[in-house]
Order: structure tokens, then sequence, then C-alpha cells
């Protein structure tokens, strides 16, 4: 029997993926008969369908019944959930089982309509690649509306260096802080509406305190969370960066977000020095000032929209960016594959390039960086020359081997009516 390479390839990135240990996760408890489930259930059900989806094609790519990619997909995801039982920091859930056998059936659907959308006529491929970079434009545009803030309508509770067991514990000590003229102690907040408002507004948080040593993770120098326990604004450290998260819109949807780093934002605050943190809005983002030394990260970009799906707080930040910027690529890539003329080429370009000034004034994000700018233009490059090598190897022939089979098929239910 002939071994199926890229599938046996596909199942070996999704067993790397699944049953490795994760830290911080597990405990579905009773929570695991849902669908989407978690705080970030939402992505979580897209990564999973994702995940399973090169099998699918890998699967239908080397022929065979139609149904054969969805059975054996599932067949693995039901492993896969078998075996995270006893794996720490893995839940096993039907909804990943009944999202992983979907993501499976979509990667076959794909590959068995190869023949419409490998190799179209010219009119149709113009289509196709517009709609492509509407898509990828649109889905930066999406992105950025869901990366703003979203201050939720519940009681809001200071914290002042709380200690979590996910997390480091910050050494130093908080004396005051405020937004504006409304204190904000380490306790249930007074009037949360009018924080909530203040912080709408941008109104300047001022945390004044004493520092601690660089802590050997993240740890929360200064809190607030809601009476559902969730996350509303986290300003902490990490060694000597200093780290700001806040509730956006893609958490009230069960995505992901990324957090903003100062990096070497606490260099030279040494133990027992006085320390002044200020956080207004700007701009795009928002500006933090330590002691005096004020900085204003770019806050989030076209390049940060891939971290509603999956944000790693382990992940060095310059690696974030690399991958920020390979998803940038990804994204257009769709839209080079069916460029044709040179004409067409440059449409796209400059097409991309005022997507990429427009989307960020209008949703929120900080100004298109020029290295994003390369990405998204070396995306449709890169989708171009990938036409190019797949013609090369036949890869037209997946769309007549799918119409092959589907002739076949037809034929044989003929002669036996017949």
């Amino acid at each position: 029997m002939r071994i199926n390479g890229p599938a046996v390839v596909a199942v070996g990135a999704i067993f790397a993926v699944t049953l490795v240990p994760a830290p911080g996760g597990g405990g579905g408890g009773d929570a695991v008969f849902c669908l989407i489930c978690g705080e970030r259930g939402l992505a979580d059900v897209i990564l999973n369908v994702l995940l399973f989806a090169p099998l699918g094609a890998a699967l239908a790519r080397g022929g065979g019944s139609a149904v054969r990619p969805v059975l054996v997909g599932g067949l693995v995801s039901l492993t896969v959930e078998v075996l995270q039982i006893g794996i720490s920091g893995r839940d096993a859930s039907p909804g990943d089982l009944l999202m992983n056998t979907l993501g499976a059936a979509l990667g076959a659907f794909v590959v068995r309509t190869a023949g419409v959308w490998v190799d179209p006529p010219p009119r149709r491929a113009r289509k196709f690649s517009a709609a492509a970079l509407g898509g990828a434009l649109g889905v930066l545009a999406l992105g950025g509306w869901l990366l703003s803030p979203s201050w939720p309508d519940t009681v809001y509770y200071g914290q002042w260096t709380p200690e979590f067991g996910n997390l480091e514990h910050y050494g130093g000590r908080v004396l005051d802080a405020a937004v504006g003229d409304l204190p904000l102690p380490s306790r249930r907040l007074a009037d949360s509406d009018a924080v909530r408002e203040a912080l709408a507004r941008g109104v300047e948080l001022r945390v004044d305190a004493i520092a601690g040593p660089p802590p050997a993770g993240l740890a929360p120098i200064f809190n607030i969370y809601d009476d559902r326990q969730r996350e509303i604004l986290f300003i902490g450290a990490y060694f000597e960066d200093l780290v700001l998260r806040y509730r956006t819109r893609s958490a009230e949807v069960r995505l992901d977000r990324p957090e903003l780093r100062w990096i070497g934002g606490l260099e030279g605050v040494a133990e027992g020095d006085p320390l002044r943190l200020r956080l207004r809005r700007s701009e795009g983002g928002y500006c933090l000032e330590v002691n005096g030394v004020e900085h204003c990260p770019p806050g989030y970009t076209v390049r940060d929209v891939w971290g509603v799906l999956y944000f790693a707080e382990s992940e060095a930040p310059e690696l974030r960016d690399i991958l920020g910027l390979c998803w940038l690529v990804i994204l257009f890539a769709p839209a080079g594959f069916w460029l044709r003329r040179r004409r067409d080429a440059a449409v796209a370009c400059a097409a991309t390039c005022a997507g990429l000034l427009a989307a960020p004034a209008a949703v929120g994000l900080a100004t298109t960086s020029p290295a994003e700018f390369a990405a998204a233009l070396a995306g449709l490059g890169v989708g171009a020359a990938f036409r190019r090598v797949a013609q090369a190897m036949g890869a037209g022939s997946i769309g007549r081997r799918a119409d092959d089979a589907a002739s076949t098929s037809a034929a044989t239910q003929r002669s036996m009516r017949a």
C-alpha cells in the first residue's frame, strides 16, 4: 500500500501541536460538553478547523472515496481527544472532535473543487483575485475593530501587586493609583461607572509605587478586574519590560487578544526606587510614561491582527513580529495566486497599499509600517510564484483528477441503473 506522505506529515504536525502539556490550560470540568468553551472558545474553534484542514486536503489529494478524509480526520481527532485525557493542561472535548472533523472535511472540499479555482479562465481569475484581496483587507479591518478597547458595564475592582498562581509576584509596593480625579484603591471601586467613562475617554491613569526587583516572569503591578473575574486593565513587568493589556472587543466574542510591550521600559529602575507610571490614550494606541520618560507604543498594527486567534505570552516580541509579517504574507498570497497580467498586478499592488493606508485610520489601528507594506506586497508575489510552481508540478491535475472521479462515479451510477 502506498504511503500518503503529506497526510503523514499532517498527522505528525497535529500530534506535535495537541499532545504536549499546555501550561495554564485544562480545568474544563463540566464544560467539556460545550461547543465554544472558555474565554477564548471561538478562537479555539477556528484553530481546530484550520489545524485539520491540511490533513483532509492531503487525503483528498491521494484520491479514493469522498468520505474517506472525513472518516480518517474524525479517527485522528478521536485519538487526540482520548490521549489528551492524561496530558497536563489539555481538555478532551466532543466540541473539538466535531470542529476537527469539520476541518478535515473543509480541506477535502477545497481539493475536490480544485478544478474550479486552481486554473480558472482569465476573467474568472481576475474576479477571484479581487475577492481575495478584498477579503484580506476586510480581515485586517475586522481585526482592528476587534482589537479596540471594550469597557464592560460591570462592577470594577482595583488590584495592587496581586498574587496569581500562574504569574510571578511583583516585589514592589503600590502607594497610590487614580484615573483623573477618581481613586483606584486595591478593593471594589466606589464608582465603576465613572471609572469606565474615564477609561473610555482616555483620561490619564496614574500609578505611584516603590519599585521591586525585576521579576523572573510576567508580574502584575496594577490591575482592574470586574465582578465576573475578567481582566479589564493590566499593567505589569516582565524582567525589565513594561506590559500593557486591556480588554478588547475580541475578548467579548471569545477570541484572544495580544499584549502591548515596552521593551526595556523599566531599565535603570532599581529595587526601592520611586516608580511613577502614567498611561494615557494616544492616536492609534496608548502612551506610557515611566519616571518622566515617555514612550508611545505604536499600539496594535495590522501585523497584530492574527493575535485574536492565538497569542503566546511566552514568545519573544521579536519572534511575534516575524510571525506577524509572515501572517501578512500568507493573508495576501491568495490574491497574488490568481493574478495573470501585469496590469492586474499593478492594480492589486496599488489597492493593497491604499487599503493598508486607509484601514488603520478607520478602525483605530496604528499606522502601517514599511515592513508591513513590504510583507503584504511580498504576499502577492509569493502567491504568483506559487501558481507558477504549482503549474510546473502539474497542480492542474488535481482538478482534472477530481473531475475524472466525478465522471467515473456518474458513469458507474448510470450503468447500475441500466
